[in-house]
């Protein structure tokens, strides 16, 4: 028998069994994948819903960190200043902050002062006396707290954030624990579904409600499921459910798309018996070879650069494939491409970042046994920036600022980099004395010069802190850690000026 016949007798009873097997096995299967897919949906939007509850926290941490060591925090926890309140509890740094309370707790876990807002009424509003005290169990440890936790309060389930108060420096003891949260109420819940395109219900749950784990998946209609989560707070005694409906989209496309086929292919089949033997080795088997044959070669040489040859006379779903599998590998080129950009510059300045600068730092230690001169720059005043204006404009100070000191340090073959925040790494090759001073004289004028963006003015300066290698240290690590060192000292001695670390052993 020809392998033609062959193939004419394969392809028949192969459709045959293909029917048979459809209507008897595959048409439960896939509806049940499809279900699958549904229910796999719907998880995926219970654990986005659970994502932007936990990045809301972690927004909340990062607000409490800038303020937990904050010096006038820590000034406001030993003296009790009433003007840090009339200056920083305004109704204003609530809204802007998008917070509901703040509370300061002392070393002895008592309660300086605990203050709420109410975002819907745009006010200032009295907590109950003991309203601190449901957060009192989280302080484990007054000198060491850092946490991110769902409470159970007296004015309902809530997201707050624990951190120990220290000075901006480090030093000293902590004076006690600063605790900001916002509530888990209808406004936050409602703006999360607003968020996430759902309309989300919640409610507090029961003892003698029946639950069925953490994530709950529930069919409750021909077209509509339901999914929910249930959150706990940090006690482990008090739950709150959050669900929403869905539509069982791909549960109804299959189930209408198996119906249509199992009428029409039948019919189908028998056409494509006849056509498949002709068209498959004339258009598509010995053209999918070559196809197969190049990917091979891509894959055995591991090279992205390398693309498939495309006929211009044959316009087809063969040649869209190889037009695919082209703009795929165009793709995965510049995705490599966006990895390294990733990895080693910083988004928001377009700086390199601490791994570049580090890897930079080591390249040019092995190229050369001439001194190296690194800055470590922080800003003076970029809190109180963010603070009054927001980040946005808090985000443009930064990438005006990086431009000024590329400009600068560009003319001595400098690197600028981000190590993260407010502060930034500069790299020189080896100078005399004068020299650095002029650069870093010029470094503090333009960090320090007016910053403006459209009606808003402001202004910053820096502390910086100069460390030599390998006068000061024979690893990155531990010149980094110099330069550290001597910028501390310079803030210290007053901000907006410059402190080079071997100054500081000669002082000592």
């Amino acid at each position: 028998m020809k392998l033609k016949q062959k193939a004419v007798v394969v392809v028949s009873i192969t459709m045959i069994l293909l029917v048979t097997l459809f209507l008897s096995f595959l048409r439960p299967v896939l509806l049940k994948e499809s279900n699958d897919l549904d229910r796999d949906t719907a998880i995926g939007e219970v654990k986005r819903i659970e994502n932007n509850i936990q990045s809301t926290l972690h927004n909340l941490g990062k607000i409490n960190r800038d303020w937990s060591i904050w010096d006038d925090t820590y000034d406001f926890m030993v003296d009790q200043n009433p003007l840090y309140i009339e200056r920083n509890l305004e109704p204003e740094t609530f809204a802007n902050l998008n917070i509901n309370y703040i509370i300061y707790i002392d070393s002895e876990k008592n309660p300086k002062l605990q203050v709420g807002y109410d975002l819907d009424n745009k006010k200032i509003v009295p907590l109950q006396n003991d309203f601190y005290e449901e957060f009192l169990p989280a302080i484990k440890s007054v000198e060491n707290t850092s946490e991110e936790l769902l409470v159970m309060s007296k004015n309902g389930f809530s997201l707050a954030s624990f951190e120990s108060i220290y000075q901006s420096n480090g030093d000293g003891p902590s004076v006690g624990t600063l605790i900001i949260g916002k509530y888990l109420d209808e406004r936050t819940i409602n703006r999360i579904g607003k968020e996430l395109s759902f309309d989300l219900t919640f409610h507090e749950v029961q003892d003698n409600e029946k639950t069925q784990g953490r994530i709950g998946i529930e069919v409750t209609g021909a077209d509509q499921m339901q999914g929910s989560i249930l959150l706990k707070d940090y006690k482990e005694q008090s739950l709150l459910g959050i669900s929403f409906n869905m539509d069982r989209s791909f549960y109804m496309e299959k189930k209408n798309t198996v119906n249509n086929i199992a009428v029409s292919l039948v019919i189908i089949g028998i056409i494509f018996v006849l056509l498949t033997i002709f068209l498959l080795d004339r258009f598509i088997i010995s053209r999918i070879s070559n196809l197969s044959k190049q990917l091979h070669n891509i894959q055995a040489e591991g090279n992205v650069n390398l693309r498939i040859h495309v006929k211009k006379n044959q316009q087809d779903e063969i040649s869209k494939l190889e037009n695919s599998i082209n703009q795929v590998l165009s793709a995965l080129e510049e995705k490599h491409d966006e990895v390294i950009q990733l990895a080693l510059y910083d988004h928001l300045t377009g700086l390199p970042n601490r791994y570049a600068f580090k890897k930079e730092v080591n390249r040019r230690m092995d190229a050369s046994t001439n001194e190296l001169i690194i800055l470590f720059v922080d800003l003076d005043g970029f809190k109180q920036v963010n603070d009054t204006y927001g980040h946005e404009i808090g985000d443009q100070l930064l990438r005006e600022l990086s431009q000024r000191v590329q400009i600068i340090a560009a003319e001595k073959n400098g690197l600028v980099a981000r190590y993260g925040g407010d502060e930034f790494l500069v790299l020189f090759d080896q100078m005399n004395d004068q020299e650095l001073e002029r650069i870093v004289q010029r470094l503090l004028e333009e960090i320090g010069r007016e910053y403006q963006f459209n009606a808003i003015s402001t202004h910053v300066t820096a502390s910086i802190g100069i460390s030599i290698y390998p006068r000061d240290g024979t690893t990155i690590e531990q010149v980094l850690k110099s330069a550290d060192t001597a910028m501390y000292e310079a803030k210290n001695k007053g901000k907006n000026q410059y402190v080079c670390f071997h100054e500081i052993n000669n002082n000592d």
